[in-house]
């Protein structure tokens, strides 16, 4: 059984994909204002991570707080140009950055075990 089907697209309007009289690109200035947004959101959090981690005597919030520190400077240092000590710049020190907030994360996971441990074993004496 076959069907002959005739169909036409012709509907009074086009569904072309030409150029655009407008630019879809965002300027400078916007792209500054979103990332100053940004960082301040991220400061800001950081700041309160520190101070509950300092209040609820945290060690997690407090070691993130501190890789988002890390990181930020990680990310300032490596936006310097190159110069006659540095001739590729500082563009290495956010892979170090990134290792070192590794090590860091192993190293607070090693206390919190190592803490949790000690009480396990304090409060079973206890029994």
């Amino acid at each position: 059984m076959s069907h002959d089907h005739n169909h036409s697209h012709d509907h009074g309007h086009s569904h072309g994909h030409g150029h655009h009289d407008h630019s879809h690109a965002i300027s400078a200035d916007a792209d500054r204002r979103y990332l100053f947004t940004a960082l301040g959101l991220l400061v800001g959090f950081m700041v309160v991570e520190v101070v509950v981690g300092l209040i609820a005597q945290s060690l997690a919030l407090i070691t993130d707080a501190g890789a988002i520190g890390m990181s930020l400077v990680a990310m300032r240092l490596a936006s310097r140009p190159a110069s006659g000590r540095f001739t590729f710049g500082l563009k290495r020190v956010e892979i170090l950055s990134a290792q070192a907030n590794g090590l860091t994360l192993l190293l607070a996971l090693g206390l919190v075990h190592h803490r949790s441990d000690h009480a396990t074993h304090r409060a079973a004496g206890r029994r």
